[in-house]
C-alpha cells in the first residue's frame, strides 16, 4: 500500500513539475550531491552531446530539473534518459527552457548520467560560450520517505570554436631605437591573436654632427651627433689637422756682422716650425774702392767698407800684365814644336811659349811609288799629307800590274805604327843594292865577251 501511494504522488509531482519554482543553484562542494552539467566544445554546424551527471547521491526516487540554453547558438535535437533513474517523461525538446522528471519506487544512490542532451550548433553561431543553465524545485527532488534532498548545481556549455580568418598584421608593442617591437594577426571574427612576430628596432635617427672640441694641427677634435626620437647622443673623433705649412720662410732672427741669424718654414695655424736654417753672420760691403793701381811689376790694393758697422776691409790688387793674343813664331811640323809669344801692352814684356808638334795626318788610300816591270819588283806605301813620311810600305811583284793602291798585295809591314819616316825602308835599299850589283854584273859580262873576241 506504502509503494502505491509513493507512486501516486510521483505521478502527481510530475503533472504539477512544469508549474512549479525553480530552486536556485548552489556551488558544488567536494563531498556534496550535485546536478553537473558537461562543459564542451564544437564547431558551428557540429553535433554536441551534454550530459547531466549525478554525483555523491544519498539517494532518491523522484526529480525534476529545468534546463534553459541559448537559442540563438544552440538548437535541441533529442533528450536520452540515463542509467540513474528510471520512470523519465521529458518535455518536447522544441522548447526552451526543457522540463526533465524522474519517479521510481524505489531509491537510487547510483551515481553518473542522468540525461543526455544533444545540441546543434548553429552555422550562424558566435564563437565562445554558450550557456547550458539547470534548475530545480527542492519539492521535486527526495526520496521514498518523501524527504526532500537537495543538491548543488554546476551549470555547464557548449564552447563554440571559431573558424579563424586571419586579420591584417597590427602593432601590439612598438619598437623602439634599440628594441623590437611585435605586431599581431587577430581572427576577424573572435579577436583571438593567432600569430605574433617581432618587428625590427627602428634605428637612431640622428641629426647632423656638431662640434664638442675643434681639433688643431696635433689633436684630435671630436664632434657629436642626437637621436630625435630617444635623445641618445652618439660621439666620435676628429682626426688632427695637420700643419699647414708656409711656401716661404720666415725670418726669426736678422743676422748681425758679428752674429749668425735665422730662418724657417712656419704653420699657419699654430707655432710650429721646420726646415730651420742658419742665415750667416757677416757684413754688408759696399763696391770696392781702389787705394792703389797694381801695375806690371807691382802689386796695388783696394777697400770696401761695411754700410752697417762700418768696418773696413782691405785686399791686394796683385800685380799683372796686360798681355795681347798669342802669335805664332814658328808653325810645328809633324815632327817638330812650333813656337808663339804675346806682349804685354803696357810694359812691352814679351811671353813665349811652345806649340806641340801636329803629328802626321796619314792619307787613306796607298800611293805607288815604283811601278813594277816584267824583271823588277816595285812598291807602294801610304804618304803623309803634310810630309814626304811613308809607313806601310808594300812590295809589287815583278812582271804583275799595279794593284788598286787602296788593296795591298804584300804590305811589308802590316803593324806599322804611326812613327814618322824620313826615308825608304830597309827592303826597298836592299833592292836598290841588288839591282845596282845586277847592272855592274851585267856591264862587267858584256866587257868580258867583247875582250874574248877581240883576242
Amino acid at each position: 500500500m506504502k509503494k502505491f501511494i509513493a507512486m501516486i504522488t510521483s505521478i502527481c509531482l510530475c503533472a504539477v513539475a512544469f508549474l512549479s519554482t525553480p530552486a536556485l543553484v548552489s556551488a558544488v562542494g567536494n563531498d556534496e550531491p550535485a546536478f553537473i552539467v558537461e562543459e564542451v566544445s564544437g564547431y558551428a554546424g557540429d553535433e554536441v552531446t551534454v550530459n547531466i551527471n549525478v554525483n555523491n547521491n544519498p539517494g532518491i526516487c523522484a526529480a525534476g530539473v529545468t534546463v534553459s540554453y541559448d537559442g540563438n547558438t544552440l538548437e535541441l535535437k533529442s533528450v536520452t534518459n540515463g542509467s540513474v533513474l528510471g520512470g523519465n517523461i521529458f518535455g518536447p525538446v522544441s522548447n526552451n527552457p526543457i522540463k526533465l522528471t524522474w519517479s521510481t519506487t524505489e531509491n537510487s544512490t547510483a551515481n553518473g548520467v542522468l540525461a543526455t542532451l544533444t545540441f546543434t550548433v548553429k552555422e550562424n553561431a558566435d564563437s565562445g560560450k554558450s550557456a547550458i543553465t539547470l534548475t530545480y524545485d527542492p519539492d521535486e527532488v527526495y526520496n521514498i520517505d518523501m524527504t526532500n534532498v537537495a543538491f548543488a548545481v554546476e551549470n555547464g556549455s557548449v564552447t563554440i570554436n571559431c573558424n579563424h580568418v586571419a586579420g591584417a598584421w597590427e602593432e601590439e608593442n612598438p619598437a623602439s631605437c634599440t628594441e623590437k617591437g611585435t605586431e599581431v594577426q587577430k581572427c576577424t571574427k573572435c579577436g583571438t591573436v593567432l600569430n605574433r612576430r617581432d618587428t625590427d628596432a627602428l634605428g637612431h635617427s640622428f641629426g647632423k654632427w656638431e662640434t664638442v672640441t675643434s681639433p688643431d694641427c696635433t689633436n684630435k677634435g671630436s664632434e657629436k651627433r642626437t637621436c630625435s626620437v630617444c635623445q641618445y647622443t652618439e660621439t666620435r673623433d676628429i682626426d688632427p689637422l695637420g700643419h699647414s705649412w708656409e711656401s716661404d720662410y720666415t725670418i726669426d732672427k736678422e743676422a748681425t756682422c758679428t752674429e749668425d741669424g735665422s730662418q724657417s718654414i712656419h704653420c699657419s695655424r699654430c707655432d710650429a716650425v721646420k726646415d730651420s736654417q742658419v742665415i750667416p753672420k757677416g757684413h754688408k760691403y759696399g763696391e770696392w774702392i781702389v787705394d792703389k793701381e797694381a801695375t806690371c811689376t807691382e802689386d796695388g790694393s783696394r777697400h770696401r767698407v761695411c754700410s752697417v758697422c762700418k768696418a773696413e776691409e782691405t785686399e791686394t790688387i796683385p800685380a799683372a800684365h796686360q798681355f795681347g793674343e798669342w802669335e805664332i813664331i814658328t808653325a810645328p811640323t809633324c815632327t817638330e814644336k812650333g813656337s808663339e809669344q804675346r806682349t804685354c801692352s803696357i810694359c812691352k814684356e814679351v811671353e813665349t811659349r811652345d806649340i806641340d808638334a801636329t803629328g802626321h795626318s796619314w792619307e787613306t788610300e796607298f800611293t805607288i811609288d815604283k811601278e813594277p816591270t816584267a824583271t823588277e819588283d816595285g812598291s807602294k806605301s801610304i804618304h803623309c799629307k803634310n810630309c814626304d813620311a811613308v809607313k806601310d810600305v808594300t812590295v809589287i811583284p815583278a812582271g804583275t800590274t799595279a794593284t788598286d793602291p787602296t788593296e795591298p798585295s804584300s804590305p811589308s809591314d802590316s803593324s806599322e805604327s804611326d812613327v814618322p819616316q824620313t826615308g825608304d825602308s830597309f827592303p826597298v835599299a836592299v833592292l836598290i843594292v841588288f839591282f845596282v850589283a845586277a847592272g855592274a854584273l851585267t856591264v862587267l859580262l858584256v866587257v868580258n865577251k867583247k875582250r874574248v873576241r877581240s883576242k
